[in-house]
Order: C-alpha cells, then structure tokens, then sequence
C-alpha cells in the first residue's frame, strides 16, 4: 500500500503515512481509501493523514493548518439519510457508509480547525 499511496500523492500537499502492516481484506482496504479520499476533501491546502488499525479497529487521522469540511456532506457518513445530489467528486462519502454497514462498523468523526478523525 504505501508505494501505490507514494505514487498517489507524490506530487501532492498531502502526505499520507500508512501504518497497517498486517495483511487486510480487499474490503478493509476499499474502506480505507474512500475514508482518505473523504478526508482528503477537507485538506485544501494539504496536510498530514495517518493511517492506522488496531484489531479491526480503522483510525484515519488528519493534521493541517486549516481543515475545512462541509458540514452537510460529511453528515452522510453518520447519519445516512435520503438521497443528496453528489457531485462525482462526492462519490465516496455515499459509498463508505453503505461498506461500513456492510461490515458492521460504525463511522466515528472527531473534529477541529487543524485536526480531523474519521474512525470505524
């Protein structure tokens, strides 16, 4: 994972450091990156992710100068409700929840100015 994350955001203001180094399932993977992309959203001037799991238990953890996220949107990832219209852009933040679901997890968000923590 950290030579495809290496590549990803190479040429980016965002660094991400995966932490997991125990083998994970495709589906625990696919969560991950649409947690990161979820995040990577509300880093518009880039920032620091660190991605960590301790017995099934996934913690995403951002640090900027500014996190920035829209309250509306980041809403669907707790409390799934009627449709809203998503940009394609937006894609993930309808689909994390429907694979947490899937996998029994509960999405947890703890956030602040300069530090966000989306968790499942």
């Amino acid at each position: 994972m950290t030579s495809i994350l290496r590549d990803l955001y190479a040429a980016s203001r965002v660094e991400v450091d995966w932490q997991v180094t125990s083998p994970q399932s495709r589906n625990c993977v696919r969560m991950a990156f649409l947690a990161l992309l979820c995040i990577e959203t509300a880093l518009h001037h880039g920032g620091r992710i660190t991605i960590a799991e301790e017995a099934g238990h996934w913690s995403l953890q951002a640090e900027a100068d500014k996190i920035a996220i829209d309250p509306e949107l980041w809403a669907l990832l707790t409390q799934p409700g009627p449709d809203r219209p998503l940009q394609p852009a937006q894609v993930q933040f309808a689909l994390l929840p429907i694979l947490a679901e899937a996998q029994g997890k509960e999405i947890t968000l703890d956030n602040s100015d300069t530090a966000l923590t989306l968790s499942y």
